[in-house]
């Protein structure tokens, strides 16, 4: 048993050096193998990665179809963790804005998507992803049905959404990439409004310091961001 534990080990281990290094192809196959929770759970989250940053447009579907399988198969062995819930919620929201709003809503992405989220804030109150994830969450179905309509379909609200962001990026283990989703999607929901608060978390994210490639990846698109706010501005 030890054994095995160790070989699982060192497995999982070799497939986070390789999703630190970029290689998310590579790192989702190998913790895939594993056949473990831990594995899904970093597999749906490689997978995520390269279906946001990495992939064509063409191939971005199957891409985020995959990463939900991977946190599905991460909950059906561990039913309560908290990282499967919000790589699902993700995958579901990715997929969503691939569709046109009607067959988002009739496919149930956003009501299974604050499902996940409620469920990982009631294991894990204090993580910093899954509020600034729900705050995304409310904005970006404001942003696509109307205050009225996002209210009475999904008790949706750009409040709710806002203060959820600011709550989720202050937590201690913010990550770049929450920062950039809640900037990216106060834009979306009013450009004018919320242009100032947007910039600085994007500047933000630009000039901190990389931890990974994902970081990485994350910053290069900011700075794309921002670069292109300044041009309109101007």
């Amino acid at each position: 048993m030890g054994a095995c534990t160790g070989a699982a080990a060192a497995g999982l281990g070799e497939a986070e050096a390789r999703y630190e290094r970029g290689d998310m192809a590579g790192a989702a196959v190998l913790a895939r193998s594993l056949n473990s929770a831990e594995g899904f759970a970093l597999a749906a989250r490689a997978t995520l990665v390269q279906g946001a940053y990495l992939s064509p447009a063409g191939a971005k579907q199957a891409l985020f179809e995959l990463a939900a399988a991977d946190a599905e198969a991460a909950l059906a062995r561990e039913p309560d963790r908290v990282d499967a819930h919000l790589q699902l919620a993700m995958a579901l929201g990715h997929l969503a804005e691939l569709e046109d709003p009607l067959s988002a809503h009739v496919n149930g992405y956003a009501a299974k998507g604050r499902e996940l989220l409620e469920r990982a804030l009631v294991l894990d109150p204090g993580d910093g992803w899954a509020q600034a994830l729900l705050g995304i969450w409310h904005l970006r179905i404001v942003a696509r049905a109307g205050d009225a309509l996002a209210a009475s379909f999904y008790g949706a609200s750009r409040e709710t959404g806002v203060a959820l962001c600011s709550q989720g990026v202050a937590a201690p283990r913010e990550a770049l990439a929450l920062r950039h989703g809640c900037a990216v999607a106060l834009i979306e929901l009013d450009s004018e409004r919320f242009s100032d608060i947007a910039e600085r978390m994007l500047a933000g994210v630009k000039d901190a310091r990389a931890r990974d490639a994902v970081d990485g990846l994350v910053q290069a698109e900011a700075a794309r961001l921002l670069a292109g706010l300044k041009s309109e501005a101007r």
